[in-house]
């Protein structure tokens, strides 16, 4: 457990800021918003990120029906087999 007084090292403030950014693109990619997720991609985000529901932004894209934003999830090198926890559906 982490005391009242813990300084948040480099790592930490790192990882948190990479899990904002896949957040950021998890939404963009539920909107099909491209330049959007661009940009995250660009910044760092994991194109094979999961969300706090156990949903990745690929399975966001593909759901909604964004062709364009699934392709260029794919070809940003997201992991077509990560599988939701709870039911072990995949994007596909």
């Amino acid at each position: 457990m982490l005391g009242l007084f813990h300084k948040e090292t480099e790592e930490e403030k790192r990882q948190k800021r990479l899990a904002k950014l896949g957040d950021r693109l998890v939404r963009s990619a539920a909107q099909g918003d491209g330049a959007e997720m661009r940009a995250c991609l660009s910044e760092g985000a994991s194109a094979s990120h999961v969300d706090r529901y156990g949903f990745t932004a690929l399975m966001h894209s593909a759901k909604e029906g964004h062709v364009a934003a699934s392709r260029l999830l794919v070809q940003s090198g997201a992991d077509v087999n990560v599988a939701h926890a709870e039911d072990g559906a995949t994007a596909l």
